[in-house]
């Protein structure tokens, strides 16, 4: 997976150690690291991305049926992952 506009992809290659701030620490470490802790954020934030969006659609349904009202179209669908997002935006960019 690509982590998508962030400095450390723009970097030259030779660079081999990158300042990264943690709990208002800045540490440096290695950029192989860096990425990998970066990526690691991602990946957590999609499941919880994720998770959120699932646990609301159940929510909403609840409701629905509480309140006896007939469903929501749409609701169902399934929201872009970041990878499909990420091939959209680098398809729409020449026209933006």
């Amino acid at each position: 997976m690509i982590i998508p506009n962030l400095s450390l992809n723009k970097q030259p290659t030779r660079t081999k150690t990158n300042w990264i701030c943690l709990n208002q620490n800045f540490l440096s470490l290695s950029t192989k690291d860096c990425k990998r802790f970066v990526q690691r954020d991602f990946d957590q934030m999609d499941r919880e991305i994720s998770q959120a969006e699932k646990n609301l659609k159940e929510n909403v349904k609840k409701l629905y049926d509480a309140e006896k009202k007939p469903e929501i179209k749409g609701l169902g669908l399934k929201s872009l992952s970041r990878e499909e997002r990420n091939e959209f935006d680098d398809l729409l960019q020449p026209y933006i």
